[in-house]
């Protein structure tokens, strides 16, 4: 809206613009003068209808010349099914003046029904959304979050009122990006309602965490949680999540089939008699090792995606290698059943060492960071935080038709439980395990047994 000028040369300024033809009445004693063609521009479905150029006041000659200017009247009136109010076009007479209404009938039937009056943040809401039909920043601030949030809601609420979300949702979204650490870690907490108002915001950071936390607790999310999501959000996430777990699994069978490149051999180039395999049995001894750890931990104890943290804790303690997991307690077992020397120990635990470094690379995708959180900061965070989402997973850019985020259907039932431990295979018996498959804490000393 370029700036207006009254006969004096000096800018009208909102909300009483010398050059307008609408005037708002917000009782107890809030007045606007606006335009009729901003209303309807930027709340083309409500005001488009309540301010349709039939509607307007023919005004005398003689008021035009006068400086009458106002053709319609709209007046705020409380009401049960709308909390922010209902506007109500009232009559304009051919002077430009307002015609009088019945207050003494409005007080009766306000009374009779118990229709709450208009509080003050209604006023302040409908001064903000206003204001922003004029390229106006609304008054979002707040001395905690929680009062931005609020803020902003109402906000929303009252624009969504009159079909003018478009006005205000830029300056909703940069008002939360104001509170930078305090929204990010509100969406690590809450990621459901966050996702559901980022979509009525058309925010993309707030899309972005909060589609990238829900993704990451798949797993872990009941039923009911995935009811409470907007069902469009939760399309988006079960796709994410799909493509998430392929990438998972691709990783692990990876890390399940890597062998050494010193292990590896050329037919036509390198040694492949016997005695040239068996100067590399440590090595051999170590990858079966490995094997069987991870076999154990992904296909019998489920902690790799199919786990309820979909695999963070394990993906994480591969990357971080070192002592993380298979740690020189985590041999008791197997040294039980194949005893060796403090020689031959420390060349197995190298070797196994070597291996770990190596199949680190395979999880480096999983353990990126696609949010704005400083994981410094805070508690730690115990699902992955590695889903990647692209301007063509926002719904509102999205030129797709509606079925393209229709979500799976949620049966009725209660959630299913998920299965219990099981212990299958070869194991001796007396024997839980022939490796231990704890996650070490990062500093944990992994040290050969002198015994």
């Amino acid at each position: 809206m370029s700036i207006q000028f009254d006969q004096s040369g000096n800018p009208a300024t909102f909300p009483h613009f010398t050059n307008d033809d609408v005037l708002i009445s917000i009782p107890p004693g809030e007045i606007y003068h606006l335009h009729a063609d901003v209303l309807r521009r930027c709340s083309p479905r409500f005001m488009g209808k309540l301010l349709a150029p039939q509607h307007a006041a023919t005004l005398a000659k003689a008021a035009e010349r006068a400086g009458a200017k106002t053709r319609f009247k709209l007046e705020l009136m409380p009401s049960r099914d709308h909390p922010n109010g209902i506007f109500v076009r009232k009559g304009v007479d051919k002077y430009g003046q307002a015609i009088p209404s019945n207050m003494s009938s409005y007080v009766f039937f306000n009374s009779m029904y118990e229709t709450p009056p208009i509080s003050q943040d209604t006023i302040d809401c409908w001064k903000n959304l206003f204001g922003t039909f004029y390229n106006i920043e609304p008054n979002l601030k707040g001395s905690s979050l929680q009062t931005v949030l609020e803020k902003c809601v109402r906000l929303m609420d009252t624009a969504e009122s009159i079909d003018a979300v478009v006005a205000v949702r830029p300056h909703v979204d940069n008002a939360l990006m104001r509170q930078g650490q305090l929204v990010y870690r509100s969406v690590l907490a809450s990621p459901i309602p966050w996702g559901n108002l980022a979509l009525r915001v058309h925010s993309p950071t707030i899309f972005n965490e909060a589609v990238v936390h829900l993704v990451g607790k798949w797993n872990s999310m009941l039923k009911q949680d995935k009811r409470e999501m907007d069902p469009r959000l939760r399309a988006v996430c079960e796709r994410k999540a799909e493509e998430l777990y392929k990438i998972k699994g691709a990783a692990e069978m990876r890390i399940a089939g890597h062998i050494p490149p010193d292990c590896w051999r050329r037919a036509d180039r390198d040694h492949i008699s016997r005695a040239s395999y068996s100067n590399d049995v440590y090595m051999w001894m170590a990858i079966s090792i490995r094997h069987q750890w991870f076999h154990q931990v992904v296909g019998i104890e489920r902690r790799g995606r199919d786990g309820v943290d979909g695999g963070a804790r394990l993906y994480k303690a591969i990357y971080e290698e070192g002592p993380s997991y298979l740690n020189a307690e985590d041999y008791v077992n197997f040294h039980n059943l194949c005893p060796m020397s403090q020689k031959a120990r420390t060349i197995l635990y190298d070797k196994v060492r070597q291996i770990k470094w190596e199949v680190r690379k395979y999880v480096k995708s999983l353990m990126q960071n696609k949010t704005q959180l400083e994981l410094n900061s805070g508690a730690p965070i115990d699902h992955l935080l590695c889903t990647k989402v692209t301007a063509q997973d926002y719904l509102w850019n999205s030129e797709d038709d509606d079925t393209a985020f229709v979500p799976s259907e949620l049966s009725d039932g209660d959630d299913e439980d998920g299965e219990g431990d099981r212990r299958e295979g070869g194991v001796p018996p007396g024997v839980s395990d022939t490796l231990g498959t704890e996650f070490h804490p990062p500093g944990s000393e992994q040290t050969v047994d002198q015994s």
